[in-house]
């Protein structure tokens, strides 16, 4: 009896170690895996996409210059939403109407008066395809950017986008604000210089004839 008692003691003890061997140990010595632990692992979740900035509107090569006729808005119209951003440098207004967001150019003087978050309804007309806000121009802050005025002859335009190079140099305006100019006119611009980029709030000066 007392061996036999001995004996059930290691019996039990051995129970107990194979109880706590690992699974690859238990693998190895012929027993099978719990319905628990044949479970597969839960597939990797991929990683949370986070929303992507906005990026400023590139800025693209400035087109050849043309020397036709005025350039006339192929279309107008309104557009109402919510304004979520501003680039008074490149000119531009985001507006989301919805499910959408729009770009909508503009001068930084149309701009002076708009704030992100604002409820806004903005009249446009389509130049080239792309919409210009048609609102009255106010006076841009002088705190806010660089006035100056800059007189010379028309040596190039583009109509349809707004740029006008006098004597060499690139002014960007509103398409509508250069419509009666003509090559070989002289000039004299008022601009507000708005981080770098120079935009033409006022523009005089006396027909002159075509560049040859």
């Amino acid at each position: 009896m007392r061996h036999a008692g001995k004996w059930l003691a290691l019996a039990s003890a051995g129970l107990a170690l194979a109880g706590g061997r690992s699974f690859a140990q238990a693998d190895q010595a012929g027993t099978q895996p719990t319905a628990e632990q044949a479970q597969p692992a839960p597939a990797a979740q991929p990683p949370e996409q986070q929303p992507m900035a906005r990026q400023p509107m590139a800025q693209a090569p400035p087109p050849a210059f043309g020397y036709g006729a005025p350039f006339v808005a192929m279309h107008q119209g309104l557009s109402s939403g919510i304004i979520t951003g501003l680039n008074y440098a490149n000119g531009v207004i985001w507006l989301s109407t919805g499910p959408t967001v729009v770009a909508i150019r503009a001068t930084p003087a149309q701009m002076a008066t708009l704030q992100p978050g604002q409820v806004a309804t903005l009249p446009y007309a389509s130049f080239a395809g792309v919409p210009w806000l048609v609102t009255p121009a106010m006076q841009v802050p002088a705190g806010f950017s660089q006035q100056g005025t800059f007189s010379g002859v028309v040596t190039g335009l583009n109509k349809a986008t707004g740029l006008v190079a006098v004597h060499g140099q690139v002014f960007q305006a509103h398409p509508s604000t250069i419509q009666h100019l003509l090559p070989g006119q002289f000039v004299s611009l008022t601009y507000a210089r708005v981080q770098e980029v120079p935009w033409v709030q006022e523009v005089s000066g006396a027909p002159g004839a075509p560049v040859q």
